[in-house]
């Protein structure tokens, strides 16, 4: 019951999907690939027999130019994805990996698409939901997504932290289970506000809200400088670090675990998680991108549901 986006035709995606299947062979179980067959036909790499292709026609071989992002590419992308959401909502898939598309290419007026993040939340009616990135034993949550980054501290109050806090400690409890998770949690401000002098936030939002959720029994460690927040989970050996907008830990994370690191989405009614890098365009159909971190998304999707 596993479903595969292949991300933006024009991208690395139907390459890493295929060379990630080929690796894994996931139980030998038939696997939905939503996709177009002309698509993967290109990378040179075999269609496995077990796989189950899903093609919603609305892509065009004449619209096809490997590393040539276009509004059709990024039409086909949606319809993949659309189409594994209508799959999942009849049952047909537990768990879902998305290969990398291109905002630029899926947005345009009318359609505002900021990520598979968002898209799917609201595909699902759903409001409290989260970026959790695992790699190693690391696992880090976002408390904002894909946002200007002038738009972060005015969205980040006392209520998203603590429902994003509690969402994330949830998951982890119940996909990997063991005792209560020390949580870290970054300061918006540089040196988490240095008591005020450098923003008022950590005073005014995180902290009354972090009291809150240790008052409810979680152990929670901050607000603390996000440029020593990394020595300090690794000293608390700590099982959740969080980070108050997107490139504020998130590079630190890639830089450790580009070809292992993994995206999850939380919150919504199935599992979906997604490579932790982009659609590579520059190295499309030259079978040179890796698919490791393909591999980990695949791997980790299937035991997560298995634990669901």
């Amino acid at each position: 019951m596993l479903g595969i986006t292949i991300g933006d035709p024009a991208g690395i995606g139907p390459e890493i999907v295929l060379e990630a299947l080929a690796r894994l062979q996931p139980a030998r179980r038939p696997v939905f690939v939503f996709g177009d067959r002309f698509v993967l036909e290109a990378t040179g790499r075999p269609i496995p027999a077990w796989v189950k292709l899903v093609e919603p026609g609305r892509f065009r071989p004449a619209d096809f130019q490997p590393g040539s992002p276009s509004k059709a590419t990024g039409i086909a992308a949606l319809s993949y994805l659309e189409k594994a959401i209508d799959l999942a909502r009849a049952g047909r898939i537990r768990c879902l990996v998305t290969a990398p598309v291109s905002k630029s290419t899926i947005s345009r007026p009318g359609r505002d698409f900021s990520g598979h993040t968002e898209f799917l939340a609201r595909a699902y009616g759903i409001s409290n939901y989260g970026m959790l990135f695992v790699g190693g034993r690391t696992r880090l949550l976002l408390l904002t997504t894909h946002l200007p980054l002038a738009r972060v501290s005015g969205l980040i109050n006392r209520d998203l932290v603590i429902q994003k806090i509690r969402l994330a400690r949830g998951f982890i409890l119940d996909h990997w289970g063991g005792p209560e998770p020390v949580i870290v949690c970054c300061g918006i401000n540089p040196h988490a506000g240095e008591a005020g002098t450098l923003g008022k936030e950590e005073k005014e939002v995180l902290e009354p809200a972090l009291d809150r959720l240790r008052r409810e029994g979680l152990k929670i460690i901050g607000p603390v400088a996000a440029d020593t927040a990394w020595q300090v989970y690794r000293a608390n050996r700590a099982g959740l670090l969080v980070s108050a907008y997107h490139d504020q830990i998130l590079p630190l994370f890639k830089a450790r675990y580009f070809h292992s690191g993994v995206n999850v989405t939380i919150g919504l009614p199935l599992i979906r998680t997604s490579p932790d890098h982009g659609t590579a365009f520059n190295l499309a159909h030259r079978n040179l991108a890796s698919s490791a971190s393909m591999q980990a998304a695949i791997r980790l999707a299937l035991k997560l549901a298995c634990r669901a």
